[in-house]
This record gives C-alpha cells, structure tokens and sequence, in this order.
C-alpha cells in the first residue's frame, strides 16, 4: 500500500502547492494564501520521503538509517500547525490571528525540537523503509518518541477539525463553506492514523501483534490527506464546478443545432458562415468561447433562413401542419414541425436550382422563434431536431414532392 498510496498523495500535495504558488505570487501579501503554499510543500515532502524508495535512497544519501522518519513525521507536525495557521487566517481578523499563530508556531517549534532529542536516543539501525513503526514499537525509547508525536500530530488535528466545522456555518461563501467541511472531514481522518499509532504502542505491551492492521495507518493518512488537498483548494476551483451545469447546456445546444446549422447555413448559404469548421470530426471540441460560438450559430442559422425566404413555401407548411395535427402534435412541436418542414424544402429546391416559390410567408410569420437568445435557442433546437428526426418532416416532404 505505501508502493501506490504515498506516490499518489506526493503528486496530489506537489500539484496543489504548484496551484497554489501560481496565486501566492499574485497575492505575496496574502498570509493565509502563504500558509498554504507552505503546508502543501510540507505535505508533499511528507508523502515523498515516506515513499519506500526515496525513504532508502535518502536514508543511504545521508548515511544516517531511519532518518526519514525524522522527516517525514516531523513534516507531519508542522503541516498540521501550518494548516492551523491557514484557518486561523481565513477566518480571524489579521491582528487576532497573528496572536494565535505565534502561539502554535512556538509550540510546534518546541514539538520538533523535542522529537530530534527523543529520536536520537532511539537510535534505530536496521532499515525499515514500510514497517518500521511495528518493528521499533517495543523499544522504549522509540514508544516514547512515538507517543511525543502522535500526541502533537492529534492536538493540531482535532483543532483543524474544530476550528473547520466550527467556522464552516459563517464562511460566507459556499465554496468556502465545503473547503473548511472538508478539512475538518479529512483532520478527523486523520485521527484514525493517530489511533493506529497509539495502538502500536500498547500492543507490545499486552501481547497483540498490530500488524494486520497497519494497513489503517497509510490508508487514514492517505484519505485524510487527500480530503484537507481538496478542502484547502476548493475554495478557488469550486466556483468553476458551479457553472459546469449550465456549461453543459449550452454545449448540448450547440452539438442540437448542427443538423440545422449544417443544412441552412453552410450547405445552404455558406456565406453567411463566419469560421467554417476546417475537420468536421474535430467540430465537438469547441469548447473555448463557447458562447461566441453557441450566438455564432444562432445568427447563422437566421441569416441561412432569410436568404432560403424566395424558397420558402406555404403550401409545404400547410402540409405538414395537417399531417401534425393528425399526429396529435402538442402546439410547441407543431409549429416546429411546421417550420423545420418549409425549411427542408426550401433547402431542396435551392440546392435542385429550382426557381422561387413566389409565395413566402407573410412577414408576420417570417422568423418565428424566441423573444432573447435563450428562448430564440430552445426554439432552435425544437426545429432542428423536428429537421433530423421527425417522421412528419419526411412525409410532409414527400407529399409536397
């Protein structure tokens, strides 16, 4: 599990404080925004060494058996202060908050110092890269150090937590609102890894062998990782996830207008198409300025339509008006039956060279449609997918014919 879990946290901590440090060099005022910036290069360093290679090829670069656990468990204790720091930033006026920080600052400061002391005296030899806290937990030393530890990574968890769920219900946004949730979620996971770890401690002394559930140890630590990574970056890209719904609208009705588009205005009258599309198969990933191109289409699809006006046919659209009433066609999809119809056969007999009808629709009936974009759009849609699909168009079609 270390094989595949810490890599995976390493890269997401490394891909979140290279996010965040694109900002924090916007904003280089910005304490909270530091911190965070900070306690991500903490977590991903955490992630790293404890990462079975890097912790022996680290360990044989300095000589020094185990040192990454040093490391590693001490990046541990100042990413949950760091992370403390942040909230404490976010939602306490700068001056309150700067009191606070300088107390946990001094405390996790006094924390480290004293896990060198206790780690040194522990002096563990034998490498053990993915078991060495169930192997070193019966030395005394080392169950102390052990003990020192945990209890600091627990008391900056459970205030991360409180702090979180405290002050999510006044975040005034809601994406902050879920980020503060979040991290409180993920820090009372975290707790989880802190139990184990209290756990190894005890067992030898009972007698219990903690091995078959060390896997709780990386796999609480992963999760509540992973969950304070998106806590502490939702906030900016939450908002985005917001407007996907409506994203996804307007990208659906640009692909719904196609049919319509291709038929009236690029076939039909390819000089009123601004940007003809250069590979047809490439068309879907317009997604950059999508609402230019979404108005793009509808515009063409007008002025396709008012240069098809000499084809347009009344007698077309009487007939698919009857052949539509007796397919007991509600009214909204009658009268886009009704106009996608006259548009298919003007665009026929355009396309057949045919001389003009002589009998356009009369001008109160020339554009039916929508009164603002969004309704002329839905309107759109109706006419183009009655023009694809639409069982009356064919026949209305061939009667006409």
């Amino acid at each position: 599990m270390h094989h595949v879990l810490y890599p995976l946290c390493a890269a997401a901590a490394w891909t979140a404080f290279l996010y965040k440090l694109r900002d924090r060099r916007r904003q280089a005022g910005n304490p909270a925004l530091t911190a965070v910036c900070v306690a991500f290069l903490l977590l991903a360093v955490v992630f790293t060494v404890s990462s079975p290679s890097v912790w022996e090829g680290l360990d044989r670069l300095v000589g020094v058996p185990n040192l990454s656990t040093l490391v590693s468990q001490g990046c541990v204790v100042a990413f949950s202060a760091t992370v403390q720091v942040m909230l404490l930033f976010w939602v306490h006026p700068r001056e309150r908050a700067v009191v606070k920080v300088r107390r946990r600052l001094l405390g996790v400061a006094v924390a480290l110092a004293v896990m060198t002391v206790l780690f040194g005296t522990t002096a563990p030899r034998e490498e053990r890269s993915t078991d060495f806290v169930v192997h070193y937990s019966a030395n005394p030393n080392y169950a102390l150090y052990l003990v020192f530890y945990v209890s600091a990574f627990a008391v900056g968890l459970v205030d991360t937590t409180r702090i979180g769920w405290r002050y999510a219900r006044d975040a005034p946004r809601p994406w902050l609102r879920r980020g503060l949730r979040a991290t409180a979620v993920g820090a009372a996971v975290g707790l989880g890894y802190c139990a184990v770890r209290i756990a190894n401690v005890v067992a030898p002394l009972v007698g219990l062998d903690m091995r078959p559930w060390e896997v709780l140890a990386p796999l609480c630590a992963s999760v509540g990782a992973l969950l304070v990574v998106i806590g502490l970056t939702v906030p900016a890209w939450g908002p985005h996830l917001s407007g996907l719904p409506a994203l996804a609208r307007r990208y659906l009705d640009y692909q719904r207008l196609t049919p319509l588009w291709r038929a009236v205005a690029l076939r039909s009258s390819p000089e009123v198409v601004l940007d003809p599309p250069v590979f047809r198969a490439l068309e879907w990933l317009r997604l950059r300025d999508l609402d230019f191109h979404l108005y793009r289409r509808v515009i063409e699809i007008r002025d396709g339509r008012l240069a098809l006006r000499p084809h347009l046919d009344r007698r077309v659209a009487a007939v698919a008006d009857r052949l539509g009433r007796a397919a007991g066609l509600p009214a909204d999809d009658l009268l886009a039956v009704v106009e996608a119809a006259r548009l298919a056969a003007a665009v026929r007999d355009k396309a057949r060279g045919s001389p003009p009808t002589g009998d356009p629709p009369a001008d109160g009936h020339e554009q039916p449609g929508g009164a603002d974009l969004s309704t002329e759009i839905a309107w759109l849609v109706r006419v183009s997918r009655a023009y694809r699909r639409s069982p009356v168009v064919r026949a209305a079609l061939a009667e006409a014919r």
